[in-house]
């Protein structure tokens, strides 16, 4: 619980709040009051019999990593009862009961659901977060509930980018699906590729913006998962000092970045060479065949121009300058 990323980015906004360095959109207590919500939740989980008070916001009691009760009422607080392994959300009149199991839906009760894809055993099965108003780490947003259809949607797309991810073998998809454990639609757009981002403070949380195709969603996870594995790594072993000073050129952006940046881009368009260099290896003639080629050049260049830039200008750790001198030799094996 204390590692579903919203815990993660409403504890690190909480917490700039209480320092002033970040206003919010609601009252303080309504924020450090989600430390209830997270306490009602591990108590649910646990089965054990409690009551205790929750904060109300957008229509409905949020609890995390397991869904959202809608509150008809305009009541600021509301209680959470868990007796003999049954659990409401009470507010004066009225009470949502929660169904056994969170993740279903029932009347007034909106579960946090999962995608799911599997290939030859490999599973991933994130959540796809549309109700937490922490899932978003760019901005706090109300629930905004996927259709029955949009949801199949974007099953569809998953499971078929899975199947892409499970089956290449440059950037270990097991390791990939155990850092995936939330996807999040956003309405953000970008350009040239389409959106998505990753937080170290919403540790395993991808954010995708709009439908995209398979191939495009497969090659945005792995990118989004290297991310992730380094921004873990970096707070265990350092590996770049300072790093924020000074901005470069990052060959996959329009703007330039910080040499920390630059070091993120770096190890996750090295995961995104490989992807290609495997779909290179695997596609016969034709387009596919061309985008593959087409894909891995360009991000093959991008990786080792950036690498360039960080053996030449970055402060190393000697633990760095390890690892980037294994990236080296890595792009060289896939000439």
């Amino acid at each position: 619980l204390l590692l579903h990323p919203p815990v993660g980015v409403w504890l690190n906004r909480c917490l700039r709040r209480l320092r002033g360095l970040e206003s919010g959109d609601g009252p303080l207590w309504s924020a450090v009051g989600h430390l209830h919500a997270v306490a009602a939740s591990a108590a649910l989980l646990a089965g054990i019999d409690f009551r205790g008070a929750v904060p109300v916001r957008d229509g409905g009691v949020i609890l995390p990593a397991l869904g959202f009760a809608r509150i008809p009422d305009r009541a600021d607080v509301a209680e959470v009862v868990m007796t003999d392994r049954k659990a409401a959300v009470v507010s004066g009149p009225y009470a949502v009961t929660l169904p056994a199991d969170f993740a279903e839906e029932a009347p007034g009760w909106h579960g946090l659901r999962r995608l799911r894809g599997e290939h030859r055993g490999i599973v991933c099965s994130p959540y796809v977060d549309d109700i937490d108003p922490y899932r978003d780490f760019l901005r706090i947003r109300g629930p905004q509930r996927l259709t029955d259809k949009e949801r199949q949607g974007w099953q569809e797309r998953f499971d078929s980018a899975w199947r892409l991810v499970a089956q290449q073998r440059e950037v270990d998809p097991r390791g990939i699906g155990a850092c995936l454990s939330s996807v999040v639609p956003v309405p953000y757009v970008a350009w040239p590729e389409p959106f998505s981002a990753s937080s170290p403070e919403a540790y395993g949380c991808v954010l995708l913006g709009g439908a995209t195709d398979p191939l495009t969603l497969a090659a945005a996870l792995v990118h989004e998962a290297q991310h992730i594995k380094l921004s873990a790594l970096m707070d265990l072993v350092p590996l770049i000092e300072q790093g924020l000073e000074e901005i470069h050129y990052a060959p996959w952006r329009l703007d330039p970045r910080p040499l920390r940046g630059l070091f993120q881009g770096v190890y996750a368009f090295a995961g995104v060479t490989g992807f290609w260099q495997d779909r290179l290896r695997r596609a016969g003639s034709g387009p596919a065949r061309d985008t593959a080629a087409f894909e891995f050049a360009l991000r093959r260049a991008q990786t080792s121009s950036g690498l360039r830039t960080l053996l030449d200008h970055a402060e190393l750790t000697p633990m760095g300058e390890e690892f980037l001198h294994r990236l080296v030799e890595r792009l060289a094996q896939w000439l």
